[in-house]
Parts: C-alpha cells; structure tokens; sequence
C-alpha cells in the first residue's frame, strides 16, 4: 500500500493560487498520486486542507496543538493524535 502523508502543507492552498506549474487548479491529481492523508491543524495558518479540492483523493484530519500561530506549524510532532492518524493508515 502506498500512502502520500502531509502535515501542515502548504500543497493545497499552492494548488488553489494556480503556484503548481505541473497541477493547474482545477484538473485532478494524477491518477499515479497515491491515497493521500492530509493533517492540518486550524490553529496553523500555514496548513490547508486538501480534501475539498480533491474529493475522494485526500483525506484531513484536522488536528489541535492548542498552540499559537506560528508554533503551531511545528506542534504536530509533538501531539500523539497526528502518530494515531499515521500509524492507523499503515498496514
């Protein structure tokens, strides 16, 4: 099984803004991209959710640090909910 793991990503919004030269917003993700899990935490403003942009592609978990912006956007390897979300996708 394969699987595309972002945490606190920048991709989507890139993707929104028309920044990704090889991925025009609206066309689809490529078909070789794998399932993709997505963790973002709203307290992050530098992570985005990819699920309604790519439905049935990518799939969030928002998470909660409860940090501050811009600690937020390293606070995720310290909460134990982002290793569950990984850690329950692998075989």
């Amino acid at each position: 099984m394969e699987l595309l793991v972002t945490v606190g990503s920048q991709g989507p919004f890139l993707y929104e803004t028309g920044a990704l030269p090889t991925l025009a917003h609206p066309d689809p993700l490529p078909a070789h991209v794998p399932d993709w899990l997505n963790l973002y935490d709203r307290r992050d403003l530098l992570g985005y959710a990819a699920e309604p942009l790519f439905p049935g592609r990518a799939h969030d978990i928002a998470t909660d640090s409860r940090q501050p912006f811009p600690v937020a956007h390293s606070a995720y390897w310290t909460d134990p909910a982002v290793y569950r979300a990984i850690g329950e996708r692998l075989p």
